[in-house]
């Protein structure tokens, strides 16, 4: 990973793109790194970790290895999309990240069970990973919850491997949550998921990320931010969900020390068991997907577009999501009228930050509702070619309703729909 921070600074700073961005900080003094990163450098010297992150971006694995080696962690090997290493500007990164090429186009079981079968051998070799759990990167913007256990898995049978050889290699989950202010492949994503037939592509071979002077453009605007975007390390667990402290101790639920290792045996041996597995992987996903949700970061565009989205709804009941896009645009929201949704939110928002259940943006966590409305409409406008709002007098007009919906749904998954209904 030595050539991440090279390769981003390159692509985010001055001096490659000809003086521009001249007047920007450093990359390291542009996004906020999060975690107990300590804790995850203590493990990586007694076991293997298994990063899982959420995945919004093709962004997303260029940037988390700069911020393992950011971090002092070590690097991680990763199936990447052939199609990535066809583009010249993410070849150059993959090549150095420890990526091997995966073909998403193959369905076959078969094809799948080798997949399964390298990463668990690298596991068993002690190569710490990275998984994506949701597959392939969210359409709608909400943070992953049905999560794909293929892989994760894997870290289960590479550990149970480990005990029946006899020479026992503990393996840490560690789910990551990547959160971006505005994301470069927003548009297409959005707009793929709201595709009338229903039926999303697996795979975008075209998308922002392919047009280089896109990339570019994105990295000029969200390079103007305070911070465009954060990476927080979640608490790292074993592969039956349980919390990990620094010397790798397992602890339940109610803060107990246990012993992994007991949890694959019988008659006192180590054995694979399908069934069993299954029953604990499947809670292992219950656990990161939970994760997910008390790591997400939230900042000011997620804030303002959920409040636009809400108040749309107390306007036009009736109005099911197709019709608030088709609708919506041209809608005149007055600052007044947004700030008293913003205030309602940011009240649930800290409730549920205080509760652990949430993290919030520096800006989120402090500022009033007009100075997040303030942010969030400078940035609805900074990068998109279709610009989320347009500023009229004493309020906004509607403009991309399918991106605000986007931003929405970071915030989707705490029950804010309900909860606001209920403060009315």
């Amino acid at each position: 990973t030595r050539v991440i921070p090279v390769g981003l600074n390159a692509l985010f700073n001055a001096q490659s793109l000809k003086g521009l961005l001249s007047q920007f900080q450093r990359l390291e003094d542009r996004i906020i790194i999060r975690g107990d990163v300590e804790r995850l450098r203590a493990l990586a010297k007694i076991g293997t970790l298994v990063f899982v992150p959420t995945h919004s971006s093709h962004m997303d694995s260029l940037l988390l290895g700069w911020a393992l080696e950011q971090s002092g962690l070590p690097p991680v090997t990763y199936g990447a999309g052939k199609n990535m290493f066809r583009r010249p500007l993410t070849a150059f990164f993959l090549r150095n990240l420890g990526a091997y090429k995966v073909d998403r186009r193959l369905r076959h079981s078969l094809y799948k069970d080798v997949l399964k079968q390298v990463s668990q051998l690298f596991l068993e070799m002690g190569f710490h990973s990275l998984f994506f759990p949701g597959g392939t990167r969210t359409r709608s913007g909400r943070v992953e919850q049905h999560l794909k256990l293929g892989l994760m898995g894997s870290a289960l049978t590479a550990y149970t491997q480990s005990l029946i050889e006899g020479r026992p290699q503990q393996v840490f989950v560690v789910p990551v949550t990547i959160n971006y202010h505005l994301v470069l492949e927003a548009e297409t994503l959005v707009g793929d998921y709201l595709r009338t037939d229903g039926r999303q592509r697996y795979i975008i071979d075209e998308d922002e990320f392919s047009d280089l002077g896109k990339v570019t453009r994105f990295a000029l605007n969200t390079m103007g931010m305070d911070n465009p975007l954060c990476i927080n390390f979640a608490p790292p667990m074993d592969c039956f969900g349980n919390d990990v402290d620094r010397d790798g101790i397992s602890h339940d639920r109610q803060g107990r020390a246990v012993d992994p290792t007991t949890y694959v045996l019988r008659n006192g041996s180590a054995i694979h068991d399908d069934a069993r597995d299954r029953e604990y992987v499947r809670f292992l996903g219950e656990r990161v997907a939970d994760r997910f949700l008390k790591a997400n970061v939230v900042f000011s565009i997620h804030v303002v577009a959920r409040a636009i989205f809400a108040l749309l709804k107390f306007r036009h009941g009736r109005w099911d999501l197709y019709n608030t896009i088709r609708f919506g645009r041209g809608e005149f929201v007055g600052f007044e009228e947004l700030q008293a949704w913003v205030e309602r939110l940011m009240t649930l928002l800290r409730v549920d930050a205080d509760a652990g259940n949430v993290e919030l943006g520096a800006l989120v966590e402090r500022a009033s509702a007009t100075q997040l409305i303030d942010e969030a409409c400078r940035y609805f406008t900074m990068y998109h070619s279709s610009p989320l709002i347009v500023r009229r007098g004493k309020g906004i007009e509607l403009n991309n309703l399918s991106l605000l919906f986007y931003y929405s749904n970071r915030v989707r998954g705490y029950d804010y729909e309900r909860r606001l209904e209920e403060q009315r």
